[in-house]
């Protein structure tokens, strides 16, 4: 069954343009009717959330709740990120002059110096380069790992079901327990006293 959609993305971010709680209480009211207006607008309800078959609908209407991965910084990039280096700078440029003066003083042999400086320098950006590339893909696969771990307790067709927090769909009415995370911004539609630490966002 499809759900009754009438508010559209941009007027949800309406409800969180403001950082104050005082703007955004005014917005939600005056705008929207309340949480009953808002609740009405995606097309959810309190006792009984979403419906299962609603979620292919809502996805296309509203997005996945996830943000978009950065790109991964290319091994070639960190390679000339490394030449960033003040060290390396001076290195290679020592190697130039080094390079010109060998020359000059002897075409033979007087290049040896300072080919081997930039060739230590190369060396140095190469196993950088390498390194940074290798600690950064174990970073993404680490973030990745913890945030598919991540689920919440969810309203779905009025039965209170486990989901990653992934697969949060706009409509979703999600019960917060003590020590809870709240996986998602939402506005608060039933509760007393309850308060949530941010300190991890700041």
């Amino acid at each position: 069954m499809a759900a009754k959609i009438g508010l559209t993305v941009d007027q949800i971010k309406e409800l969180y343009k403001d950082i104050s709680a005082t703007e955004n209480t005014r917005v939600l009211e005056e705008r929207f009717g309340g949480i009953d207006g808002v609740l009405k607008g995606i097309g959810s309800d309190k006792k009984q959330g979403v419906s299962e078959g609603e979620i292919a609908e809502r996805t296309e209407i509203f997005g996945v709740n996830r943000l978009p991965e950065a790109e991964q910084t290319t091994w070639l990039e960190l390679f000339f990120q490394a030449f960033n280096d003040a060290t390396v700078i001076i290195l290679i440029v020592s190697a130039l002059v080094s390079l010109a003066v060998g020359v000059y003083d002897d075409p033979k042999k007087g290049w040896i110096e300072g080919t081997a400086i930039l060739v230590a320098c190369f060396l140095v950006a190469w196993v950088t380069a390498i390194n940074d590339y290798t600690k950064e893909k174990q970073f993404r696969a680490l973030e990745n790992e913890s945030r598919g771990d991540e689920s919440a307790l969810v309203r779905r067709g009025g039965v209170e079901v486990m989901v990653k927090t992934d697969d949060l769909l706009v409509g979703d009415i999600v019960v917060l327990k003590a020590g809870a995370g709240v996986p998602a911004d939402g506005l608060l539609a039933l509760g007393e006293g309850v308060k949530a630490d941010e300190s991890s966002l700041t």
